[in-house]
């Protein structure tokens, strides 16, 4: 993949979406600069956390998206039936259409865009709910026998997690993507957990954002477990809650 088209839009996206907000990153040192690796992370800013994540690992990373955001007809559609829905919503309802009509040719033009440059950067696309689900996992075990590193940011709208309310559950693919490289090809594959706190909205200006990157974490020591893959997940799922309660930010996981 091209690296320099990877940071010229990365650099781009970053002065968009992070124009004026402090940034707080603890625990640099726990990144790992080659081979493979699997960044999991909450997520509940959008576009924020992609290039939180961007910014704050030098190495490439390799994100996982949406499917529909590859078509430029299916992500401009998403925008106005998805986003703006859930943007404009109760008292503000009758705000959605004027506000599609007078700022459709943006909507169009930045669909367009994403969808123009998401797979030259080596983004791969998910379909959660599909059969198409293995051929996505498929082509996350083939970018990490290449060394390379994934992120796979959680989100999970319908459930929230069990260890912090600002959290969702963590869907259990970065733990069976582990177990299957484990007895497949010996490998202990490091997960890197990260906390990112502060990121909610679109463009927040002078919002400070909080990203904590914990020690890497592998499914080795859960493979004795009745069931390692819901094991390994939940460790995962507490162990960025704990690192989101470590900066005490008003938000602090479960006893």
């Amino acid at each position: 993949m091209n690296f320099e088209f990877y940071k010229k839009q990365g650099d781009l996206f970053s002065k968009i979406f992070l124009a004026l907000n402090r940034l707080e990153v603890s625990g640099q040192k726990n990144e790992i600069e080659k081979g493979p690796n699997i960044i999991v992370a909450n997520h509940k800013g959008v576009a924020k956390d992609i290039v939180l994540i961007y910014k704050i690992f030098e190495r490439q990373i390799f994100f996982c998206a949406a499917d529909y955001i590859f078509s430029a007809e299916d992500f401009r559609k998403e925008i106005k039936n998805g986003y703006l829905k859930k943007l404009f919503q109760g008292k503000y309802k009758l705000l959605k259409k004027p506000f599609v009509i007078l700022l459709n040719p943006v909507i169009n033009r930045f669909a367009e865009y994403i969808s123009s440059r998401i797979q030259k950067v080596g983004t791969i696309p998910i379909s959660i709910w599909t059969k198409k689900y293995s051929n996505s996992i498929d082509t996350i075990k083939e970018y990490l026998f290449k060394n390379r590193a994934i992120a796979l940011l959680q989100a999970n709208i319908k459930s929230k997690s069990k260890f912090n309310p600002y959290m969702s559950r963590f869907r259990k693919g970065v733990a069976k993507i582990a177990q299957d490289l484990y007895l497949e090809k010996g490998l202990e594959l490091p997960v890197t957990p990260v906390s990112i706190y502060g990121s909610n909205g679109l463009i927040t200006p002078f919002k400070k954002i909080s990203v904590n990157i914990g020690e890497h974490m592998t499914i080795g020591p859960y493979m004795d477990a009745r069931n390692p893959v819901a094991e390994f997940t939940d460790a995962l799922e507490r162990r960025v809650a704990e690192l989101l309660s470590v900066n005490e930010y008003g938000v602090r996981s479960k006893e």
